[in-house]
């Protein structure tokens, strides 16, 4: 054990977490002008953290082009990145543009100088995205790569194929994901293209999403007097040991305004995504602008093949007619409120340029046991998935899938319905979770997607943090310190044993770390 940990032993979580506030000059006094503390009243819009990129890319080429100094963009890869090229002998005319831009940049040269012009490989720039009342953050992917090219002279260049390269022709210094030179002809046509970018390179890339993407939220106000007693009514017609105790608690049915921040880390950190859809049981949150064109509410009893069978209280039941909604995009991304983008993300990290799918596969995985009353719902479910997946396919699956944003093929789940509409029928008729019910969304989707070639695994920066946990607020301060994952998923795992805490303390968490209202609501004032 090292000092650190001995020192943490004989601390409280309290003493623990103003030890590391300290420490890393997060206290109110430590703070500088760019660092008060957020007023989550404050009325100054949400930034779009990829339009604040959009925005920088147009300023420091608007510089360049000011100071006359010749650029060709290119893209970096199959996502929206893109390299600014300037060629080495105006790496000072390059620097002394941008030293004339307004406002506070952050800039370093990339790879070591070298020959008469001692220009670095690369630049990078960028601006903090402000994100609240004296908060600014730093993404460097949201910055400008400038790459300094060499230019071939009478001496002549070997070329790969034997040949040598026409006087004039630009070179890049390191290998990329773009071109790996400019023809003297080439150059000059980039240079006087449209957004200096080469022609052939102007088409979308293979690889890169361009389809709108949706987001569908499911929502329930549990401190609904009205849906509480429809909750009431339909528990008393339940028989007490059909269902696992969480089934029914009060728990899974709180809402702590998660859906507000929720629907801000969208904004901030995922601005492509085209429409908002949220499903409830003919609920609104007060604070919700329904006159945003982005954003939908739907009722479940326009979801419902059989509206005969609600109200339900059951998750399962919901999801599994969410590819109902209409007009729904044929690709979308399926969150529960307590899931949130921690930075910017794109919507390749969840979707193929051809239309499929991504999955994120958890490290747990299921037991041999059939699925009874005292297993977890969720753990009922994947067993059930399990079982029908082996019956389609005469293969078996292992694992869960994380609690993350969970991307949807809209066709895959209508397939899946016309082929079992008796499952379907049945998830759809479980008004509390049951260990009959199959997550169709959130997991069986996933298996059978890939099983067809619609899908494949993928890769996310993830955190699950269980708000219930005594050093809950120590791991929620150093999510918020780093701000290094892509998404993130809070819940209360034990059922709310002392929610007032929970509750100041998830709300405190969320404010700091979305301060800004979203253009999606008409109250910017928290509760």
């Amino acid at each position: 054990m090292g000092i650190r940990d001995r020192v943490a032993a004989h601390l409280s979580v309290r003493q623990r977490l103003v030890l590391s506030q300290l420490l890393h000059g997060e206290l109110p006094w430590q703070r500088g002008p760019r660092r008060r503390p957020v007023d989550p009243a404050d009325p100054a819009p949400l930034v779009d953290a990829w339009r604040w990129r959009d925005e920088t890319f147009a300023l420091v080429v608007g510089a360049l082009d000011g100071a006359g100094v010749e650029l060709v963009v290119l893209p970096d890869g199959a996502g929206p990145d893109r390299v600014v090229v300037v060629r080495v002998q105006d790496h000072e005319a390059t620097v002394a543009a941008l030293d004339g831009l307004p406002g506070t940049w952050d800039r370093r040269d990339v790879g070591r100088a070298r020959g008469r012009d001692h220009a670095p490989v690369a630049l990078e720039i960028g601006r903090p995205v402000p994100t609240g009342p004296g908060l600014a953050l730093r993404f460097p992917h949201l910055g400008v790569r400038i790459e300094f090219w060499d230019v071939v002279g009478d001496e002549g260049r070997r070329r790969v194929d034997g040949g040598t390269f026409a006087v004039g022709t630009v070179c890049a210094r390191v290998p990329g994901k773009h071109v790996p030179y400019l023809a003297p002809e080439r150059w000059a046509e980039a240079v006087a293209a449209p957004g200096h970018v080469p022609p052939p390179l102007r088409a979308p890339h293979l690889l890169s999403v361009h389809e709108p993407i949706d987001v569908v939220y499911t929502w329930v106000d549990g401190d609904d007097p009205r849906w509480q007693e429809r909750k009431a009514e339909a528990q008393r017609a339940v028989c007490g040991d059909s269902v696992h105790e969480t089934a029914v608690s009060s728990s899974r049915y709180v809402a702590r305004d998660e859906l507000r921040y929720s629907m801000r880390s969208v904004e901030a950190y995922a601005g492509w995504v085209n429409r908002i859809v949220v499903v409830s049981d003919g609920q609104v949150p007060a604070w919700l602008d329904r006159t945003n064109e982005r954003v939908v509410v739907v009722d479940h009893r326009e979801i419902f093949s059989d509206p005969g069978v609600l109200p339900v209280f059951n998750s399962h039941a919901i999801e599994s007619q969410l590819h109902h909604v209409p007009g729904l995009s044929d690709r979308y991304l399926y969150l529960n409120d307590d899931v949130f983008f921690g930075r910017p993300v794109r919507p390749e990290l969840f979707f193929l340029g051809n239309g499929g799918t991504k999955f994120f596969l958890s490290d747990l995985v299921l037991d041999l046991d059939a699925p009874t009353v005292r297993d977890f719902p969720v753990l009922a479910a994947a067993k059930n998935n399990r079982d029908l997946v082996h019956a389609r396919t005469g293969r078996i699956v292992t694992n869960k899938f994380k609690h993350t944003p969970h991307p949807q093929d809209r066709a895959v789940l209508e397939r899946l319905e016309r082929e079992h509409p008796e499952v379907f029928a049945a998830v759809a008729a479980s008004r509390f979770r049951h260990p009959g019910d199959l997550s169709i969304a959130s997991s069986l989707h996933h298996h059978v997607a890939f099983a067809e070639g619609h899908a494949v695994p993928g890769t996310i920066s993830y955190a699950y943090q269980d708000t219930s946990r005594p050093d809950a607020v120590l791991l929620l301060n150093e999510l918020l310190r780093r701000r290094d994952v892509d998404v993130f998923c809070l819940n209360d795992v034990t059922g709310g044993k002392d929610s007032v805490a929970t509750d100041r303390m998830m709300l405190d968490f969320l404010r700091r770390y979305y301060p800004r209202p979203s253009s999606f609501e008409r109250d910017v004032t928290p509760r």
